[in-house]
């Protein structure tokens, strides 16, 4: 018979091993945390534009522990899309409501997104 020990000790160099990485962060299409969902590599202090299929249709995000992040409708006049206070602030575990069909919602309007480092962030 084979311990628990055992079997961890089998296991671990097989299973992945995923670090939390300020500046990541977890997004899906639908509330809830419903599909299609990734892992978006947005860097800290970086002005991105979600890609497709979250470009104005993102129901949950929510970014790794040590960060904080801000959505934006990208009206800000200029080449910085991210600016002023934005559609909705992100801090981990996230938002798993973001998306209605108003055209006022944050996962409805939200084109870009930001993350700055934040070491009260858990």
């Amino acid at each position: 018979m084979v311990s628990f020990s055992q079997t961890i000790a089998f296991l671990l160099p097989i299973l992945p091993l995923t670090l939390a990485t300020p500046g990541n962060v977890y997004v899906c299409g639908a509330n809830g945390w419903g599909l299609p969902c990734n892992v978006l590599n947005v860097g800290l202090n970086n002005c991105m534009e979600l890609p497709e299929p979250y470009y104005s249709s993102i129901g949950s995000a929510g970014p790794d522990p040590g960060a904080l992040c801000r959505l934006f409708d990208g009206s800000a006049s200029g080449t910085n899309k991210c600016t002023g206070s934005g559609v909705a602030i992100l801090q981990n575990p996230g938002n798993s409501a973001l998306y209605t069909t108003s055209p006022t919602s944050p996962g409805y309007v939200a084109k870009y997104i930001q993350c700055v480092a934040c070491s009260a962030c858990t």
